[in-house]
């Protein structure tokens, strides 16, 4: 079919080929033409916080009691297409999610379990949790996290976890010791709607919406860690994968 003249088309580019003017809005990073063509790329937000640094940067956390918040030392990436505000806190281990989409949310620790911790039943739990979309719900009691949700907008909700088991006594001491990795690892993921709860969306939850992670034990006599020496050790992420229809 031949290709004519017309908005964004030039018969002098090779085979008629379509000339698209970028439209720079940071709410859009659409490619548009004048007749209202648009084009869409990928975009979105991404964030990760870990727990120690390229330099070697030690950051450890002790666990000894249930449901430790977890916290990060610092922001290794913070990348958002709509916003300069800020996604992560490495302080409160938190992240914000600032816009409506389908995000991934996760972390990966690695723990140094002393000898003589462990025992039959010994076990350790990673969890995910949600403020709901309600920004004012503090990082403290009296809304501490349980082992049940409470009423949403009074408590943080729990999402996701993932226990590892230990069997035996005491624990094992031949944990892994490759130089990134060393450690026992144990990861926790889930993947969160970000949109007014309304049909089909009546278990998403509005933007803002916070994250923050926990590690639970029974562990208590001896403390166990979470290592950081080193940024592949203790990693949380949120990753914006797409909209909502």
């Amino acid at each position: 079919m031949p290709v004519h003249n017309g908005d964004g088309v030039l018969l002098t580019e090779p085979g008629g080929a379509l000339q698209l003017d970028v439209d720079a809005s940071p709410l859009t990073a659409a490619v548009t033409t004048q007749n209202g063509v648009l084009v869409a790329p990928q975009f979105g937000a991404e964030a990760l916080m870990v727990g120690g640094s390229a330099g070697g940067g030690t950051f450890n956390q002790t666990i000894t009691a249930a449901f430790t918040p977890l916290t990060f030392a610092t922001t290794k990436l913070d990348d958002n297409e709509w916003s300069d505000t800020l996604q992560c806190d490495p302080a409160s281990g938190v992240f914000t999610a600032l816009r409506d989409g389908i995000y991934d949310v996760g972390i990966q620790v690695c723990l140094a379990i002393p000898t003589g911790a462990g025992g039959s039943g010994t076990g350790v739990q990673l969890a995910v949790w949600t403020d709901a979309g309600t920004p004012s719900l503090p990082l403290n009691p009296p809304v501490a996290f349980g082992t049940a949700n409470g009423a949403v907008g009074a408590a943080w909700q729990r999402i996701a976890q993932h226990t590892y088991g230990f069997t035996g006594f005491p624990a094992p001491s031949s944990a892994p010791t490759k130089p990134e990795i060393p450690g026992w690892l144990i990861q926790c993921s889930a993947p969160w709607v970000v949109h007014n709860a309304v049909a089909p969306y009546t278990l998403a939850t509005p933007a803002p919406t916070r994250f923050r992670f926990s590690l639970r034990t029974n562990i208590l006599v001896f403390p166990m860690f979470i290592t950081g020496q080193n940024e592949f050790q203790t990693r949380a992420w949120m990753r914006w994968l797409g909209h909502t229809p």
